[in-house]
C-alpha cells in the first residue's frame, strides 16, 4: 500500500555447532512477542518446516518455533556456537524468514498467535505443512511438499501445492486452489470482489466443492479419468457426459472451473448456519 510504513520482522534460525559438533537432533526454541500496528501484514518465507497461524483475541503477535537439527552435520564453516535472532523494524508489515544456508538439514516449524485484524499476505514452505485458523487478510500460500489447511479466512485465499492435499473451509472467498498430486476440499461461501474466475485443479486426485446455492455461479467441471457428480439441488446440469457437468447456481454469475486429470469430482450444498 503505498505510503505504508514497513515492518520487517526477520526471524532468522542459523544454527550452528560449538560442543554439539557432529551431534545429531538438536533443537532451539525461540519465543518471543511482538507488537504490531492495527491490520499490519504478514509474509513468511519457510524452506523446511511447517506453518500454523492462529488468530486470537490480542494485541501482540506471539511467535514460536522450533529449529531442528535433522541429523545431518553441517558444514564445517558453520560450527560454532548457537545463534539465533529476531529483528524488528518499522510497524506495518512484518516479513519472517529463516537463513537456508543449510535448508537440506535444518528444519524450523513455526507457530504464531496474532490479532484477527493482522493481515495474512503470504505464507510459503518448500517442505511442510501450512494452517491457518481464524485470520484476516487475502493469503497466498505456498508448499512443494505438504498440506494447506484453512478454516475460517476473513479475505480471499488462493493456494498452490506440488503433492499435498488442499482443504479450505469458512473463507470468505476462494480465488484459486492447486495441487498436482493430492485432493481439494473446499466450500465455496462467498465471492470476491471484481469478476476473476474461481478455479480448482488437480491432476491426480479427488475434488470436493461445497457451494452456496444463493450465489450466482456458473460451474464447468470436467475429468479425464474419473466421474463427476452434482447435488440435483443445486441446479440443472446441462452436461450429458459423466465425466463433465456444466451448471448454474442461483441463476449464474461468477465463473468456477473444476478440473481434475485422475479423480472424481463431485459438487454438493454447503451446510449453512439457521
Amino acid at each position: 500500500m503505498k505510503g505504508m510504513k514497513v515492518l520487517a520482522v526477520a526471524a532468522v534460525a542459523v544454527l550452528m555447532f560449538g560442543a554439539c559438533r557432529g551431534m545429531t537432533g538438536e533443537t532451539v526454541e525461540i519465543v518471543s512477542e511482538f507488537s504490531v500496528e492495527p491490520q499490519a501484514e504478514l509474509q513468511l518465507e519457510n524452506v523446511t518446516g511447517t506453518v500454523q497461524i492462529t488468530g486470537a483475541d490480542r494485541s501482540t503477535v506471539a511467535l514460536q518455533a522450533l529449529v531442528i537439527d535433522q541429523g545431518l552435520a553441517l558444514n564445517s564453516r558453520y560450527v560454532d556456537v548457537h545463534d539465533v535472532s529476531i529483528r524488528v523494524e518499522g510497524d506495518a508489515k512484518v516479513r519472517m524468514y529463516h537463513h537456508p544456508f543449510d535448508a537440506a538439514n535444518i528444519r524450523v516449524d513455526y507457530q504464531l498467535e496474532v490479532p484477527r485484524d493482522f493481515r495474512v499476505s503470504e505464507i510459503s514452505t518448500v517442505t511442510g505443512d501450512i494452517e491457518l485458523v481464524g485470520v484476516t487478510g487475502d493469503p497466498a500460500l505456498y508448499t512443494t511438499t505438504g498440506d494447506v489447511r484453512v478454516n475460517g479466512v476473513d479475505g480471499t485465499v488462493t493456494a498452490s501445492v506440488v503433492t499435498g492435499d488442499i482443504l479450505v473451509l469458512d473463507a470468505a472467498a476462494i480465488g484459486s486452489l492447486s495441487t498436482v498430486t493430492g485432493s481439494i476440499e473446499a466450500e465455496v461461501l462467498g465471492l470476491a470482489g471484481g469478476d476473476a474466475k474461481i478455479t480448482f485443479e488437480t491432476t491426480t486426485g479427488s475434488i470436493t466443492i461445497a457451494v452456496d446455492p444463493t450465489l450466482g455461479l456458473s460451474i464447468q467441471a470436467r475429468t479425464v479419468t474419473g466421474r463427476v457428480t452434482v447435488d440435483e439441488s443445486l441446479g440443472i446440469n446441462l452436461a450429458s457426459s459423466a465425466r463433465q457437468a456444466n451448471l448454474t447456481v442461483g441463476g449464474g454469475g461468477r465463473l468456477v472451473t473444476i478440473q481434475a486429470t485422475t479423480g472424481n469430482i463431485r459438487i454438493i450444498r454447503a451446510r449453512l448456519d439457521g
